[in-house]
């Protein structure tokens, strides 16, 4: 995986993670890379294999975040059912 500017890991969409760690698959499938470069394409894989779990993870904990507000939403309606009584 490229680095930035400032030597740290360049940001990386789950996508473009998935795109590079299929390449890199693709790559090493071949089977014509030297041991040297064989051991460099599977750590860069491995490194972007973390990045894509970790934006898994963030994404996950959105998601459940997001059905526990719903839960929370639709527990208060129902304690508290809307007056639909027509002679107010």
């Amino acid at each position: 995986m490229p680095e930035s500017r400032d030597n740290q890991p360049a940001s990386y969409s789950f996508e473009e993670l998935m795109n590079e760690i299929e390449r890199m698959v693709q790559a090493l499938e071949k089977g014509d890379l030297s041991l040297e470069r064989t051991l460099e394409i599977f750590r860069e894989g491995v490194d972007a294999f973390r990045q894509a779990e970790s934006i898994l993870s963030k994404a996950e904990v959105q998601v459940h975040d997001m059905m526990k507000e719903l839960e929370v939403a639709d527990d208060t309606r129902s304690e508290n059912p809307p007056d639909n009584d027509p002679s107010d």
